[in-house]
């Protein structure tokens, strides 16, 4: 049985931020080659739910991030509208959804190697970011995997950034 967006929402939110977001909108580069890619990712897939069966797992697809922007962030839903490319509108929803239900992002070329819970349970926080290469300055901060409680102030400094450097 299909959720309504409501519904879906409601289930989001009664996680209480054990949620494995993940973004997939199946049309990067294109329709044809995107369906080979995401057969080949199925293994990273599901490792995070082999490693955390206690915590849901949402796959976003392009319909349903437009619905999330459109619900609760209609002041930035120009904005997603303008972005030029796909790609840019899949990092800007992974920004949406772990503010509003909170969450783990991964990205689907991620291979989950150990339970979140033991992560959270060395680090105890309630904000995570990856720092990765950088190949101009050495290291840098990625959007590829990131941890957030639900409504931390950092989201809230962000999303005007996005509209100006959009």
């Amino acid at each position: 049985m299909d959720l309504s967006f409501e519904e879906f929402d409601q289930v989001l939110l009664d996680q209480k931020s054990r949620i494995i977001h993940q973004v997939w909108f199946g049309t990067i580069p294109n329709k044809r080659e995107a369906r080979k890619a995401y057969a080949k990712l199925k293994t990273y897939r599901d490792s995070w739910i082999i490693k955390n069966p206690t915590w849901y797992r949402v796959e976003w697809n392009k319909t349903m991030s437009l619905t999330l922007v459109k619900t609760h962030y209609p002041e930035y839903l120009d904005m997603y509208k303008r972005y030029k490319f796909d790609i840019q509108r899949c990092d800007a929803v992974r920004y949406f959804m772990l503010h509003r239900y909170g969450g783990l992002y991964a990205d689907m070329d991620y291979t989950c190697c150990r339970p979140f819970d033991e992560v959270l349970a060395d680090y105890p926080g309630n904000f995570y970011l990856v720092q990765s290469p950088n190949y101009a300055s050495g290291t840098g901060t990625s959007n590829s995997l990131m941890y957030s409680m639900p409504g931390h102030v950092f989201w809230r400094k962000l999303f005007p950034v996005m509209e100006k450097e959009q």
